[in-house]
């Protein structure tokens, strides 16, 4: 039996969006507690949407592959799209299984990218949902 799914594995492998933007206009780091994993997300903003992102940092198959594939979700959507996204829509953009236990990892990339847009509207006096 496979341990993980071999979406997974091959987004872990050659993750898209990894490494730095030259030019961003967030940057933000988190790290999971409870296992260290570690990311900083590199957000470039055209008014309202996101239009750049990258990642780097280390982590686990779950925390990597999800880094990948949320990525190339995100990149284009509104702040108030992102900010809306919960472990519900993770999922489905995951479209993978993920075992409750790893839904931490899975969430680290998600919760590091609404953390930095929440920093970069606060010091724009923006409202992060609008």
């Amino acid at each position: 039996m496979q341990a993980y799914d071999e979406k997974l594995i091959a987004h872990s492998k050659m993750p898209l969006n990894r490494g730095r933007l030259r030019k961003y206009d967030v940057v933000y780091s988190l790290e999971n507690e409870t296992c260290g994993d570690g990311m900083s997300v590199y957000l470039r903003m055209t008014g309202n949407r996101l239009d750049g992102i990258k990642f780097d940092g280390k982590g686990c198959v779950v925390s990597i592959a999800a880094a990948s594939m949320v990525s190339q979700y995100v990149k284009g959507k509104t702040v108030k799209e992102i900010m809306d996204m919960d472990d519900e829509s993770l999922k489905r953009v995951l479209d993978v299984k993920i075992e409750r236990s790893r839904l931490r990892c899975a969430n680290l990339f998600l919760r590091a990218v609404k953390r930095g847009l929440g920093a970069y509207s606060s010091s724009k006096g923006t409202d992060s949902a609008a």
